[in-house]
């Protein structure tokens, strides 16, 4: 509606200058033709840039940087404590089980069996940091968002927010802690009505919950959007106006209506091409910083969790296979399953791709309604032995820093 009027790159460009914003650059180039001033290399055709500007601009203060691109953002190592982090557990869920029921017939519908889509999970994430949960699809990574934010409820164990076990609450109390705990959905088109503008969207929690009168929220949608970087006459506009990428900053945006303590993003990313996904997780770990929000991240993408969460849960078929810090399970993984999925994230070295001992993990899923005995990885395991079969391995500590795994022979022994 409102595009600049010189250089189109201009209000993202960190070497933009004055020149830049006065008037738009020629098409230039003999064969590779590129509309710049200043160019990646230094060079440009024509005599109109004098040496003195061919010099590579310096990056801008911080305060007017950029959303950092994913490729130059933080070290591999996860948050790394950029997130305040009191020390204390603010999700915990325990021994949580959950199954879907199969049932056959076109009028009597009878119980056929079960689909275990999780099974006996546990984990912990403190305030103010990230938990990734990552995972093949139909591993029941989403299945543990969705009990987390009271949209399934377990069959057995326990989720606890702040001490509170949700899943225990009556349905009225439920819904007055649910501000505690909000959804990030993957498809954020498909979970906002089409017929509503933004602003309605955007209010509907604050009704809900019944959180100031219209004056009041009118100003918390508008303060909303700046921060998710949206202009307010967005509140106007309908979701099939935005882009996918402005659509996933509205998703995040009504997430944060309520100022939760916790967020459940499912592959929110997943949709976007590359420099979107690097804005909206910047965008993200910006706001976890703010307001000192905790994460439950999931995605089958390991190098987008490695870049976002502190920690890192691994998921197979209901089971949590490994966990432990970010750096330590990307760097050096015991389960064999973890290890398959690191070597399917490609690499940019062509000799570095090819010099890969593995190609990820080979093989089908098994089916989720009749798991095999024992290891439940065990039909796709390179290492798999009798034992596999007989008994199901523990979920035991390899490190003093909280690195566990439930593998008979993984790929390291446990320190000490």
């Amino acid at each position: 509606t409102d595009p600049p009027r010189a250089c189109t790159f201009a209000p993202r460009c960190r070497y933009a200058r004055d020149k830049c914003r006065a008037s738009e650059p020629p098409l230039d180039g003999d064969g590779h033709r590129f509309r710049c001033y200043f160019p990646v290399d230094g060079q440009r055709p024509g005599p109109e840039i004098s040496p003195a500007e061919r010099i590579v601009a310096p990056p801008p203060p911080a305060a007017e940087r950029p959303v950092r691109s994913l490729a130059t953002g933080r070290s591999s190592g996860g948050s790394g404590g950029s997130s305040p982090r009191a020390g204390t557990a603010l999700l915990s869920v325990e021994h949580v089980v959950k199954d879907f029921p199969v049932t056959s017939g076109a009028v009597l519908r009878r119980r056929a069996g079960a689909v275990s889509a999780v099974a006996d999970v546990s984990f912990e994430v403190p305030r103010g940091a990230t938990f990734g949960l990552v995972g093949e699809s139909g591993c029941g990574k989403t299945t543990v968002g969705r009990l987390i934010v009271g949209l399934e409820k377990p069959n057995a164990g326990t989720i606890s927010l702040g001490g509170t076990d949700l899943a225990s609450l009556p349905r009225r109390d439920r819904r007055s802690r649910a501000r505690g705990v909000q959804l990030m959905f993957q498809d954020s088109y498909a979970s906002m009505d089409p017929r509503m503008r933004v602003g309605t969207i955007l209010r509907e929690p604050l009704v809900i919950q019944r959180d100031g009168g219209g004056a009041a929220q009118q100003r918390r949608i508008e303060a909303m959007l700046d921060e998710v970087g949206l202009p307010a006459a967005a509140a106007a506009r309908y979701p099939h106006e935005f882009s996918g990428g402005q659509r996933q900053r509205l998703g995040l945006a009504r997430a944060l209506m309520l100022r939760p303590d916790m967020i459940v993003a499912d592959e929110p990313v997943s949709a976007l091409d590359v420099s979107i996904q690097a804005q909206i997780l910047n965008l993200m770990r910006e706001l976890q910083r703010e307001h000192a929000l905790t994460y439950l991240f999931i995605s089958h993408d390991l190098s987008v969790v490695r870049y976002m969460a502190d920690t890192i849960g691994v998921m197979y078929l209901g089971k949590l296979v490994e966990a432990g810090p970010a750096r330590e399970v990307y760097a050096m993984p015991v389960h064999h399953y973890t290890k398959g999925l690191i070597d399917t994230v490609p690499v940019a070295d062509p000799s570095a791709e090819r010099a890969k001992e593995r190609e990820g993990v080979r093989g089908e899923l098994p089916s989720a309604v009749s798991p095999p005995s024992g290891c439940r990885f065990r039909t796709r395991c390179p290492a798999a032995q009798d034992l596999c079969a007989a008994e199901e391995p523990p979920l035991r500590p390899f490190t003093a820093s909280g690195h566990l795994a439930a593998c008979h022979f993984p790929l390291r022994q446990p320190e000490g």
